[in-house]
């Protein structure tokens, strides 16, 4: 969790990550194995749905892993 906190203001720092945190929780393993479970119905039922889904999900965090932006060198003392 550390790229969180660092990337907010230094008043409402750890809210915000505390907040982000838990909604993203809530959406993504919350909705996740009602998804997984629509997509494979049945025993002898493919699973290729399964793994495309998966994949599709690990390809978004790689490319939102990616797109964060470095923040070492923001000023965290001002307020924004």
């Amino acid at each position: 969790m550390p790229p969180l906190p660092a990337n907010k203001n230094t008043t409402n720092r750890y809210t915000n990550a505390a907040l982000g945190y838990q909604l993203a929780t809530l959406l993504s393993a919350g909705i996740t194995p009602a998804i997984l479970a629509s997509l494979y119905k049945d025993p002898g039922q493919s699973i290729i749905p399964l793994v495309v889904f998966l994949s599709v999900m690990a390809l978004v965090s790689i490319v939102l892993i990616l797109l964060t932006r470095e923040s070492k060198n923001n000023d965290h003392t001002s307020v924004r």
